[in-house]
C-alpha cells in the first residue's frame, strides 16, 4: 500500500502466525521427505542426476508450505463461520 501501513505485516498478526505455522509444517515435511528420498536412493540406486533430487526436495518444500498455508487460513475461516452461525440461534 502506498500511504497506509499494512496491518497484515505486524509480527503478531493473524497472517504472520499462519505463515509461521505453515513454515513449521513445510520444514517438517521436507525433513521427512529427505529421509525417505535418501532411503529410496540407497535401495534403488537410480541413475538420475543429483539436480533431479535437489529439484524434488525444493518441490516438496514449496508445495507443502503452500498447501499448509492454504489449509490453515481456510480452516479458521470455516470454523469462525460455524461459530457465528451457532450464535444466531
Amino acid at each position: 500500500r502506498r500511504r497506509s501501513v499494512c496491518k497484515g505485516a505486524d509480527t503478531d498478526s493473524y497472517m504472520a502466525e499462519m505463515f509461521k505455522q505453515a513454515a513449521h509444517h513445510a520444514f517438517t515435511a521436507t525433513f521427512v521427505a529427505l529421509i525417505v528420498i535418501e532411503g529410496a536412493i540407497k535401495m534403488l540406486e537410480p541413475k538420475l542426476p543429483a539436480v533431479f533430487f535437489i529439484d524434488l526436495a525444493l518441490f516438496i518444500s514449496l508445495s507443502s508450505f503452500a498447501i499448509s498455508f492454504y489449509r490453515l487460513t481456510t480452516a479458521d475461516d470455516t470454523e469462525q463461520d460455524e461459530w457465528e452461525d451457532a450464535g444466531d440461534e
